[in-house]
């Protein structure tokens, strides 16, 4: 998400060049932890090397943006703390409601758990982000 926001800013004011560059390290990066982990841990090996490499790129990206366009990487930071916490909420809320291992489960029951969970982890995100907003005093939108 917050890549490709970047790199669509940074195409749009005619830097495709320092995309490139971003998007080859976020490659070397992602290729070396693959290597790494997906041999020995699989499948979560793999999704670890994902979030590793999303992690590791991200000031990367926010090093251009800020070098090239003078952006703040507040103004990132500032757009994303709602969302991450919101997700951190709901992931935690998931995390104890859901069964631990779900390969036990029959068709039937396992389908019922996932729609649960995704009811469930909307109506969590939602509320936080609903909650955060009015802590803030209900901030409007800049340019509103």
């Amino acid at each position: 998400m917050l890549h490709s926001s970047i790199a669509a800013l940074m195409i749009g004011t005619g830097r495709a060049k320092e995309v490139t560059g971003c998007n080859a390290a976020f490659v070397v990066i992602l290729l070396a932890a693959m290597l790494a982990l997906a041999p020995s841990y699989g499948v979560e090996g793999a999704a670890m090397a994902c979030l590793i490499t999303a992690v590791v790129s991200t000031p990367i990206y926010l090093a251009v943006l800020r070098s090239r366009l003078g952006l703040p990487v507040r103004l990132f930071l500032d757009a994303l703390i709602r969302p991450v916490l919101a997700s951190a909420a709901m992931c935690g809320v998931l995390w104890l409601v859901l069964p631990a291992d779900g390969t036990a489960l029959h068709a039937f029951a396992a389908t019922a758990w996932l729609l649960g969970g995704v009811a469930l982890g909307f109506v969590v995100y939602v509320a936080a982000v609903v909650s955060m907003w009015s802590i803030a005093g209900r901030p409007a939108r800049s340019g509103s």
